[in-house]
């Protein structure tokens, strides 16, 4: 079952170096099936439908939600980044995602 971890969670899964983590979380939420179409998918496509599927699942509240921390952990990263040289490239890209499906 879809829950509001293993919702966020997807989202990395293009990411190689967070798969392993995200895998765990779908399958201790018993999502077995969806791990297995992601590791047999041929690209981002199947990928890109199962993250319709999940916000589908959650539901609006935990859509919001999402939402809601992705914009306070930019808000918490644009006050840090008045006491440093700026975000690296790569924080910047993933703040980007976040925001990105947090608003879809």
């Amino acid at each position: 079952m879809w829950t509001k971890l293993s919702y966020d969670a997807i989202y990395d899964w293009p990411n190689a170096a967070r798969r392993l983590a995200v895998r765990g979380i779908l399958e201790r939420d018993g999502l077995h099936a969806i791990v297995t179409r992601l590791e047999a998918a041929k690209n981002l496509g199947e990928w890109y439908s199962v993250t319709g599927e999940a916000a589908d699942a959650v539901g609006r509240g935990v859509v919001a939600a999402s939402a809601r921390q992705a914009e306070g952990q930019l808000n918490r990263i644009a006050a840090m980044s008045h006491h440093t040289d700026g975000l690296s490239e790569a924080a910047t890209a993933d703040l980007a995602a976040r925001i990105e499906r947090a608003i879809q």
